[in-house]
C-alpha cells in the first residue's frame, strides 16, 4: 500500500474514531505539539493540551452532536520523506440539519511508523 493512501485509510480510522466518541483512538493520530485552526476558533490552538481543553469545553456545553456521520473526499496527499500535507473536503453530517462542508489540510510526520498529524487547518465552507 502507498504512503499516500495509508495516510488517507488513517485519516478516515481518526473520524471513525470521533464518530465513536472514542477520544483515545482519535488522539493517536495526534502529535502532543499538534497546532489547530478551526473555523470557531478566534486564535491558532498551539499543542494538544490546548486542543483538550477546547474539546472539554465544547462537550460540556452541549454543542456536540449525539450523531454525527464524518466523511473525506477529494484528497490530494504529497508524501516528502517523512513529511506529508493531506489536503481533502471534510463533511460533517448531523441528522435534520445541513451538511457542513470544510476545507482542511494537515501536516503530518512519521515516526515509528505512524503518521501523526502535527498541524490541522479545517475551515468552514458553508
Amino acid at each position: 500500500m502507498s504512503e499516500k493512501q495509508i495516510i488517507i485509510d488513517s485519516l478516515k480510522s481518526m473520524y471513525k474514531a470521533f464518530e465513536d466518541r472514542d477520544r483515545q483512538k482519535f488522539d493517536l493520530f495526534l502529535d502532543e505539539t499538534v497546532t489547530t485552526w478551526e473555523s470557531p476558533l478566534p486564535t491558532l490552538l498551539l499543542n494538544k493540551g490546548e486542543l483538550d481543553s477546547y474539546r472539554d469545553g465544547r462537550d460540556a456545553s452541549g454543542s456536540r452532536p449525539d450523531e454525527v456521520s464524518l466523511s473525506i473526499s477529494e484528497e490530494v496527499v504529497t508524501v516528502l520523506d517523512d513529511v506529508a500535507i493531506a489536503r481533502y473536503i471534510f463533511t460533517v453530517e448531523v441528522p435534520n440539519t445541513e451538511s457542513v462542508l470544510n476545507r482542511v489540510t494537515d501536516v503530518l510526520t512519521k515516526s515509528d511508523d505512524n503518521w501523526k498529524i502535527i498541524h490541522h487547518h479545517c475551515e468552514r465552507m458553508n
